[in-house]
């Protein structure tokens, strides 16, 4: 059986066979293992590039990401022994890219010319580009959809439910780093495997359900792969903030060892908001001003009831003492 297709059909659809490979197996720590049929010098050279890639931009590449671009430099490999090229209308301007990164793919297709001893049309530096921007890394090389990624990184956050402890600005900033190539990768069709999809979708549905709504609403047809990549994000902004504490620190009169343990403790964990430093007479004349408190750490016995959790450590704040907050405050 043959495939039957246009050559830039053929790429993508053996791209997705070699991807979706990945989604029932394991999470491969070396990528080379999903490609069993790779000669060695094909993967020596292929591993060398993106050691270039990422010497080159100072940058890693981010998994799955490595995936892609390992599939795509293969099938270049093989379409150029088969001579098999089609040339495609219409692409992006180089223009718009990084320079480094323009520079790069030209001498990853130069360093592939002379690897293959063979001349390699000028449209593979453009056809590598749009991989390279497609992928995510841990900075930013390209900010042509930077507009488009803002707009639809708000819209998501506006129309999800977050808790008031949730750090929007580390969330906003993840989820930039993923949309940014992922509006790219829409744009060029170019398709990832979330090989972690199935585990998302059981052990976050509601979140992955309420995501895939909020993106079924935007402008753009996004897969249920770059769905769970985006609930990732949200969901660990959620747990994240759930280690948030509002702790009340109190002593004899509020100073002096107080402060003391304010500063360990704000060393031992950092997740805490240390609303107050105060003594236990100013406590005890306002409950109702610190009934919102999630934990009051003191260096004294309390003798009243008092409205929130209380622990009573030394100033000196040990290891037990510690051992015995964390208990109370995380279960």
């Amino acid at each position: 059986m043959r495939a039957v297709g246009t050559e830039v059909q053929l790429r993508k659809a053996l791209n997705y066979f070699l991807l979706e490979e990945t989604r029932t197996g394991k999470v491969l720590d070396n990528i080379s293992d999903i490609f069993p049929n790779v000669s060695d010098n094909d993967r020596q050279f292929i591993s060398a590039q993106m050691v270039l890639i990422e010497t080159e931009l100072s940058v890693q590449i981010l998994d799955p990401y490595t995936i892609n671009i390992f599939s795509h430099l293969y099938i270049l490999i093989q379409s150029v022994r088969q001579k098999r090229y089609e040339e495609q209308l219409n692409l992006t301007s180089l223009t718009q890219y990084d320079e480094k990164l323009t520079v790069v793919a030209r001498k990853i297709i130069d360093n592939l010319g002379h690897y293959l001893n063979d001349s390699i049309h000028s449209q593979e530096v453009e056809n590598l580009l749009v991989y390279l921007v497609g992928l995510r890394y841990n900075k930013n090389l390209d900010d042509s959809k930077d507009d488009e990624a803002h707009r639809l990184v708000s819209f998501i956050i506006q129309n999800i439910s977050l808790g008031k402890h949730v750090n929007r600005n580390n969330l906003i900033k993840g989820l930039l780093g993923h949309v940014r190539p992922m509006i790219h990768r829409i744009t060029a069709n170019i398709s990832i495997i979330n090989p972690l999809l199935n585990d998302i979708k059981f052990n976050y549905e509601d979140a992955f359900n309420n995501i895939k709504g909020i993106t079924q609403k935007s402008s753009y047809i996004i897969s249920d792969d770059e769905v769970g990549f985006l609930t990732l994000y949200v969901v660990r902004a959620i747990e994240d903030a759930t280690n948030y504490k509002r702790v009340l620190i109190m002593c004899s009169t509020g100073v002096g060892t107080a402060q003391l343990l304010q500063t360990k403790v704000r060393h031992s964990f950092p997740d805490f908001d240390i609303v107050d430093v105060i003594s236990s007479k100013t406590y005890q004349k306002d409950l109702k001003k610190y009934q919102d408190i999630d934990l009051v750490i003191s260096t004294v016995q309390v003798p009243y009831q008092t409205v929130s959790p209380i622990i009573q450590v030394s100033a000196l704040f040990n290891e037990g003492d510690k051992r015995r907050v964390k208990d109370l405050a995380y279960g």
